[in-house]
């Protein structure tokens, strides 16, 4: 039953986040980026390429068919966290350039992610992402359909888009922090009990993480905290959903604590970095 209500609840906080991305933006401004190649090439590399490769490094030693190594592969996969963009300003980002960075990537999932999918199945003997068709279905039912829907709402009928945003954002976030709150009280009985393990191996990652986006975003500050922030921020939702779509159920009380203890890890390294940048403006 708790099984079937997190499942649920991931589904509908993922179409309704999303959703509302779409409806907050304009085409000319979730296109911004697009019209910057350099810039869209540095985030690419940083969000999409290089994220997957350092989860690779660091999950080559770890256990055959280990919760960690799921988790680790599958966050790294799923860019374009729900948050990105409000963690980004929080840090000194720039807004449109971070809005038009998760609409991007979280638009791309649909064929970045089963191409991880590929590459974590030829180089692992088994995999987090072992249906790589499935998962393209998926990411294009919660994600790349209801953004795109958003996005001609906003186009098409600027007037409705403006009525429903704050409502479909409202609900949104309800529904995200139920699936949170939901996690967290399932799981942290269970997070207690998990061993540094997890922390041992999410840190050093995060850190990478961080600083590759932070080099990627080049001169300006604003999208080089942007950059920095969205490298980290890893679509928890969607990772999830991964997770649901080729893990048995009875392993889901192993790998929840463990994706938890990674969201932890990622969280308070996004606020250290920021309390950073805001002591040191170079």
């Amino acid at each position: 039953m708790e099984s079937q209500l997190i499942q649920n609840l991931v589904a509908l906080s993922l179409i309704s986040l999303m959703f509302s991305l779409g409806l907050n933006q304009t085409f000319g401004e979730i296109t911004s980026l697009w019209r910057q190649p350099n810039l869209f090439l540095r985030s690419f590399l940083s969000v999409v390429v290089l994220a997957p490769i350092i989860a690779i490094i660091a999950a080559l030693p770890l256990p055959v068919g280990s919760a960690l190594r799921g988790v680790l592969l599958a966050i790294a996969a799923a860019p374009g966290a729900p948050l990105t963009t409000k963690r980004a300003v929080m840090a000194g980002g720039n807004f449109s350039y971070a809005a038009s960075l998760q609409v991007t990537v979280s638009i791309l999932a649909m064929i970045t992610v089963p191409f991880w999918g590929f590459v974590y199945n030829a180089i692992f003997p088994a995999t987090i992402i072992s249906d790589p068709v499935a998962v393209l279905k998926a990411i294009v039912t919660v994600q790349v359909l209801p953004i795109s829907a958003g996005i001609m709402i906003r186009q098409i009928l600027p007037d409705i888009a403006n009525k429903l945003e704050p409502s479909v954002t409202k609900i949104a976030n309800i529904l995200f922090i139920a699936l949170i709150l939901l996690l967290l009280v399932s799981t942290f009985h269970l997070l207690i009990g998990v061993g540094a393990t997890p922390f041992i191996v999410s840190i050093p990652v995060v850190a990478i993480w961080l600083v590759i986006g932070h080099y990627l975003g080049g001169p300006n500050l604003d999208e080089r905290s942007a950059l920095a922030v969205g490298s980290i921020a890893r679509n928890v939702g969607l990772a999830l959903l991964l997770i649901q779509l080729n893990v048995p159920a009875d392993r889901m009380a192993e790998i929840l604590p463990v994706l938890l203890a990674f969201v932890l890890v990622g969280a308070v390294g996004g606020i250290i970095y920021s309390a950073l940048l805001k002591k040191s403006p170079t």
